[in-house]
């Protein structure tokens, strides 16, 4: 059996073929030809920055990289060298979280998989360039403008929304503000392991690295707006109480006792369980932060175990 290729080698294999569609389309331009290609290679180092004139700005845009970004593919070389029958894109997202857990880069959502006839498998996600292709022509195929996402994230929510005043700049201070400013482009993407919520507030919080938002995370909270995450963590969170209540009921608690077991074990589990159409399992740190708010406060705990009470005397009565 072939040794499967490590994630390290398919995304080397894929950032090669996109430098090289890169490259072939600069060769076009007559203008800013090394200043498009020193920004394309100086990404990761958002200390630097190129200003384009209006003219270069145009002709910038007249590559059309955008474009090319979804229909770049791999040879026929490059396909053996994979050993892989997947394209370009399909490839990039089997391999981005090489052992990580393949969830939404943003919100933490499971991405299903889906498997070809051929036995390969892949993620059903969609590509998000973190800096929009149609602001940032020059970043389109750029593999660190990459990331996998699901569709409620890469959606019209956030659109062509970015940074306005000095975009790279202000990108970097939010990944610090974030705590993920030395692992970025080194490792897959995780913003959503730095997001908790505070359910103790009346309409429920998101907190960054355990903080509200402040002058010192404002632009790691600006970022998070670009997805829309604090209205879809509000809605999500109001939600949670009833689907835990009929997980409760589903489970026949008798005794307080038991009801602080079953809290404990939903702590911690890969919940699959599916309550009104939502799983626990695509918000798990959603999830364990409101488990924590109902288990740890003696009142939550005492009002979830009443309610669990009168809903036995009710189906008691009615057997």
């Amino acid at each position: 059996m072939l040794k499967e290729i490590t994630r390290e080698e398919a995304l080397r294999i894929v950032k090669k073929r996109l430098d090289k569609r890169f490259s072939d389309k600069i060769k076009s331009i007559k203008i800013a030809r090394d200043k498009i290609k020193l920004d394309y290679n100086n990404f990761l180092d958002f200390q630097k920055h190129e200003n384009y004139s209006k003219d270069e700005a145009e002709a910038l845009n007249k590559l059309h990289l955008d474009d090319t970004y979804n229909n770049v593919d791999f040879t026929d070389n490059e396909k053996a060298q994979l050993k892989i029958v997947l394209n370009l894109k399909q490839c990039f997202r089997k391999y981005y979280f090489g052992s990580a857990p393949q969830r939404c880069c943003f919100c933490g959502q499971l991405l299903e998989k889906i498997e070809k006839s051929n036995g390969e498998n892949y993620n059903i996600s969609t590509i998000e360039h973190l800096f929009p292709k149609s602001k940032f022509p020059q970043y389109a195929l750029c593999i660190n403008n990459w990331v996998p996402c699901c569709s409620e994230c890469n959606s019209s929510v956030k659109g062509d929304s970015f940074f306005e005043s000095n975009p790279r700049q202000e990108f970097y201070d939010a990944l610090v503000q974030l705590g993920i400013s030395e692992s970025f482009g080194k490792e897959p993407l995780q913003i959503w392991k730095n997001i908790s919520f505070d359910f103790s507030k009346i309409n429920g919080e998101i907190l960054i690295k355990g903080k509200p938002e402040g002058k010192n995370n404002k632009k790691a909270f600006q970022l998070l707006g670009f997805y829309g995450l604090n209205n879809r963590y509000k809605a999500i969170q109001r939600s949670f109480y009833n689907n835990l209540f009929n997980l409760l009921k589903c489970h026949n608690i008798s005794s307080s006792e038991a009801m602080e077991s079953f809290l404990e074990s939903c702590q911690n589990a890969n919940m699959q369980e599916m309550v009104s159409d939502f799983s626990f399992n695509n918000y798990p740190k959603l999830w364990h932060d409101f488990i924590d708010y109902v288990l740890y406060d003696y009142n939550n705990l005492t009002a979830l175990w009443e309610e669990i009470k009168e809903y036995n005397k009710l189906k008691y009565f009615k057997m």
